[in-house]
């Protein structure tokens, strides 16, 4: 094959076409039915081809020339359309980037306050856990379990708030609570972390509200030291009776955050437009000349 500055006379695809440099950087084949051969020109460098210019060569089936005048009609376009789709992709992965990060930074819906009590009574030692789910520095809802202390098995731990059953409200965000013994814990409040006024929750079977079940309560001593306090009449096959408090108590805290659910939503969109950029860059098209 023969090149030079003037021009060559060139077959591509099986059709003939005298272009200026030599087409499609160098790429011909001899004949319809022929091999692909590169030029060993210099000028090799990207050809203007004119569609109109171009002569099908005769007698191939209409598939293959469809392919052909695909190919070089499509080819003056080609760079600028690949330019726009690297365009698409750089503006698409800045908005999943973006989205990606406000997921991760967007204000919380709250703070889940995980305790753990471990100390004794005069019936034995005893261990609690407690999940609190707090907004703007106060429980709103909390529960867990206790075990040990003179009880059978292992009894709930349910939080008292003002909009518990039966609660007193004593004002300024405190309460009260009668165990089922008629003793009143009250000045208590919903703080967290634990503070000096400290934390009232409901415990055993029994339903929460006033003088209907016993209570374990959970107060700071003010120098992030805590004490524990047990109240009611003895619950039969669940409970002794208690009537105790200023017992030391170990406690220790986890906190962890919860987003708000249109966080998660903006999040996970972020992770699935993620996916949909890596799936598209393994689907790019290749070229393979032998």
């Amino acid at each position: 094959m023969r090149a030079n500055q003037a021009g060559a006379s060139c077959t591509i695809f099986g059709i003939a076409e005298h272009v200026p440099v030599i087409a499609r950087a160098g790429l011909c084949r001899s004949n319809s039915f022929g091999s692909w051969g590169r030029s060993v020109s210099p000028y090799t460098a990207k050809a203007s081809v004119d569609p109109v210019r171009l002569t099908l060569a005769p007698g191939l089936p209409f598939w293959e020339r469809a392919k052909q005048r695909s190919y070089l009609q499509g080819g003056s376009n080609r760079g600028t359309k690949k330019r726009i789709v690297l365009k698409f992709r750089q503006t698409f992965g800045a908005a999943v980037f973006a989205l990606t990060t406000l997921g991760w930074s967007t204000a919380d819906a709250g703070v889940i306050y995980n305790y753990s009590f471990d100390g004794s009574n005069s019936h034995g030692s005893y261990s609690a856990t407690v999940s609190l789910f707090s907004q703007g520095g106060q429980a709103i809802s909390g529960s867990g379990s206790i075990t040990g202390g003179g009880l059978t098995g292992s009894q709930s731990l349910t939080l008292v708030t003002l909009n518990s059953p039966g609660v007193e409200n004593v004002g300024g965000g405190l309460l009260g609570y009668g165990s089922n013994d008629g003793t009143d814990w009250f000045g208590a409040d919903t703080a967290v972390p634990i503070d000096t006024n400290g934390l009232i929750f409901a415990m055993g079977p029994g339903p929460v509200g006033f003088g209907t079940s016993q209570q374990f309560d959970v107060y700071n001593n003010g120098d992030n030291t805590f004490s524990a306090g047990f109240f009611g009449a003895a619950n039969t096959g669940i409970a002794p009776g208690y009537w105790e408090y200023n017992l030391p108590v170990n406690v220790s805290l986890t906190t962890s955050k919860v987003p708000e659910s249109a966080t998660w939503a903006i999040f996970f969109l972020g992770l699935l437009g993620t996916g949909f950029l890596v799936r598209s860059a393994r689907r790019k098209e290749a070229v393979v000349v032998t």
